[in-house]
């Protein structure tokens, strides 16, 4: 994704210590939805201390993303939606281990 997103001369990376934490994904998001990107906008999606770099975002956020660099992304975040929704299924899939203390002993089943 983020190369896409340098391909595209978005440079979220230049301002957020996290391209992929809530704020970034929630600028992302906005790109992929084609929303126009304004500081108003962004003062509503950007959270904590990124708020005082929005005139910076501004200006990182300048670049143009082509449909097919949104399509690149949309199919990463898809991977990485599925995979992780994957993981919780086979985490749910553990059976809980019981614990038992015998003799001063700790066993774990």
């Amino acid at each position: 994704m983020q190369n896409s997103l340098i391909v595209s001369n978005i440079m979220i990376s230049s301002v957020a210590t996290d391209t992929f934490g809530k704020s970034g994904m929630n600028i992302i998001f906005a790109l992929l939805a084609k929303e126009e990107i304004t500081e108003d906008l962004l003062q509503l999606i950007v959270l904590k201390k990124l708020r005082s770099k929005i005139p910076e975002l501004m200006e990182a956020l300048r670049g143009e993303l082509t449909e097919t660099q949104a399509n690149k992304i949309r199919i990463a975040l898809d991977n990485f939606f599925n995979l992780s929704e994957k993981i919780t299924k086979i985490k749910a899939l553990r059976s809980p281990s019981r614990t038992v203390v015998r003799r001063g002993l700790l066993i774990i089943f």
